[in-house]
Parts: structure tokens; C-alpha cells; sequence
């Protein structure tokens, strides 16, 4: 038995050398989707408040001051090369509308009806930049019902709008796998839990160690922001994370 589980050590310890020959040693196509190249619009924003006072940027991000509910006007200049791409950055509890060249070409939480609440909640916003553009002048009108919110920018990146996506997703991958893991785990509780009850034998409280792993996973997976890539009503996952953190302590 003890010459057997060396020998199974070994094949693994082959596997292993071997995969990673490949990986190395092998020179192919690149089929990585995720690959391409993606910039960030550092230069030359201008933040403006309703009161006229205008204030260059010097980078991103940038947490500025603002009132509730007042509106903030950040513009720039979009570079040639980027005309037909695609302009991507996060934006956290407030509502926007962004023109190019004085055409509406994006809007945010404007038209929002709620039945309680009145913020659009955290988001990571796509924006096509029209390829057809003759000055690239961009403007981008920020309010928020909170203090502070407005004014806050975060670093923005310009690239193809599947790249984007792709390395939105390719930047959560070590958290998508471990909500996998939080999930696979509350499956594991669940079945303990089934198995038990039918034999009649104590649960041990199997059942809460579901709900809290099914709970916290849906939880994380709502901040990696990335489900309103498939699904986009962002409003119900705001209401979800405040929903999951009160049911956690129950668990």
C-alpha cells in the first residue's frame, strides 16, 4: 500500500511538471479574450460646481466636496484615437447624464421610479464614445441626494468595450472563486442538513450554515460588481447588500 501511494504521488508530481512544460516551454496562439489594450483618461478634466467655480484636476481619482443634490459638471477633451471605443469607470450613488459634442449620449438613474429610496446605488458605467465625434468635447453632469458623492471621480479608462467587460471580470476572478467556494460550501451544509433529517438524527444547525453561506456569497457577489453585466437593476442589488448584511447576524 505504501509503494502505491508513492507511485500515485509521482504520476501527480509528472502531471504537474508536464502541464507546466506546456504552459512555458510551448509557443501558440494567444486565444486570451481578455487581452487588449486598455488607457486611462488621465489628463485635462475640469470639475465645475452650479456656482461657476471651476477647478482643473490634476488626477484621478478625485474626492472632491459637493452639496446634496446639486449638480456637478465634470468635462474634458476626448483624443482622436479614442473616437469608437469605449469609456468605462465606477460611479457611486448618484445619477448622471453625459454628452459628447452636445449630444445626450448616456444617462444614469434619471428616469428612476421607486416606490422608496431615492439613490441609484453603486455601478460600473459603459459609455460608447461615437466614432463619428468632430470635436470630442465630453461633458458629464453629476448629482447626488448625498454630500460629497457628486464630486467624486474615479479613475477613468478608455479601450474596446468587450476588453472592458472582460477585464472587469478578469479583475474579481480571485473573489468570483471564492464566493464559489462560500456557495459550494453552503450546498455541502445543505445536504448534511437533508441527510440528517431523513435519518431522523440532529442537524447540528446544518440548516443555518446554508442560509449564512448562501447569503454571504450573494452578498460579496454583489460587490464585485459585475452581475449588472448580465442583469442591470442596480437599484435591487443596492436594496440586496443592506438586506444580506441585516440576515447574516441571523444565520
Amino acid at each position: 500500500m505504501k509503494n502505491y501511494k508513492n507511485i500515485v504521488w509521482i504520476i501527480m508530481a509528472f502531471f504537474l511538471a508536464l502541464l507546466v512544460f506546456v504552459a512555458v516551454a510551448f509557443t501558440v496562439d494567444d486565444m486570451t479574450l481578455a487581452k487588449g489594450q486598455v488607457k486611462e483618461l488621465k489628463e485635462g478634466w475640469h470639475l465645475t460646481w452650479p456656482n461657476g467655480d471651476s477647478e482643473a484636476l490634476e488626477e484621478l481619482p478625485y474626492l472632491g466636496k459637493s452639496k446634496a443634490d446639486e449638480i456637478v459638471t465634470l468635462e474634458n477633451i476626448i483624443p482622436k484615437e479614442y473616437f469608437g471605443k469605449t469609456m468605462a469607470f465606477l460611479s457611486a450613488d448618484k445619477s448622471m447624464k453625459v454628452w459628447m459634442d452636445d449630444e445626450l449620449v448616456y444617462q444614469f438613474g434619471v428616469n428612476d421610479k421607486r416606490g422608496f429610496g431615492h439613490t441609484p446605488g453603486s455601478v460600473y458605467n459603459f459609455i460608447n464614445i461615437p466614432a463619428n465625434l468632430e470635436e470630442g468635447n465630453l461633458k458629464i453632469e453629476m448629482v447626488s441626494p448625498y454630500d460629497d458623492y457628486a464630486a467624486r471621480v474615479t479613475k477613468v479608462t478608455v479601450g474596446e468595450r468587450d476588453v472592458l467587460i472582460l477585464k472587469l471580470l478578469k479583475d474579481n476572478i480571485v473573489y468570483i472563486g471564492l464566493n464559489l467556494l462560500i456557495l459550494v460550501c453552503g450546498i455541502i451544509f445543505l445536504l448534511l442538513f437533508v441527510i440528517q433529517k431523513s435519518g431522523k438524527q440532529d442537524t447540528n444547525g446544518m440548516q443555518y450554515l446554508f442560509g449564512y453561506c448562501l447569503v454571504t456569497s450573494l452578498y460579496y457577489f454583489v460587490e464585485t460588481k459585475t452581475l449588472h453585466i448580465f442583469y442591470g437593476n442596480q437599484t435591487l442589488y443596492s436594496v440586496l447588500v443592506f438586506l444580506c448584511l441585516m440576515l447574516i447576524p441571523f444565520f
